[in-house]
């Protein structure tokens, strides 16, 4: 096995969720800002053999708890706000900062709503 190289990019304590998109491996990695522990997307690019971190998508302040991804070919992560929502984000041109693009949120609160009002229907149809 040939190795790359080190990398100061950690998997430790993490979803170990990844994605391979532009001919990339990507994967979620803690690091440091100056002082501050933040959240980023790592890429090892297989042609050139270097690491590399990826713009994310701008979500709102605190820690992120995101899983990586790819839909419709393109890098997408799927971020969930304890049991709040699931937001689904796709970035439109890999590299791009600006590209990300959110295409989808579920406000969990509203899907057990929805659960809850279906089995009530159900009984009540199960009682006629």
């Amino acid at each position: 096995m040939e190795m790359f190289g080190s990398s100061t990019y950690s998997l430790h304590g993490r979803d170990l969720s990844g994605a391979c998109v532009n001919e990339a491996l990507h994967w979620v990695s803690s690091g440091y800002d100056g002082p501050k522990l933040v959240d980023q997307i790592v890429g090892f690019d297989l042609e050139n053999e270097v690491f590399g971190v990826i713009p994310h998508p701008d979500f709102d302040s605190g820690r992120l708890n995101y899983t990586l991804g790819v839909l419709q070919g393109c890098l997408s992560a799927t971020r969930h706000k304890c049991q709040d929502y699931v937001e689904i984000w796709v970035m439109k041109d890999y590299g791009v900062k600006e590209s990300w693009t959110k295409r989808l949120k579920i406000v969990c609160s509203e899907v057990v709503l929805i659960m809850e009002l279906s089995s009530l229907f159900s009984f009540r149809e199960m009682e006629s």
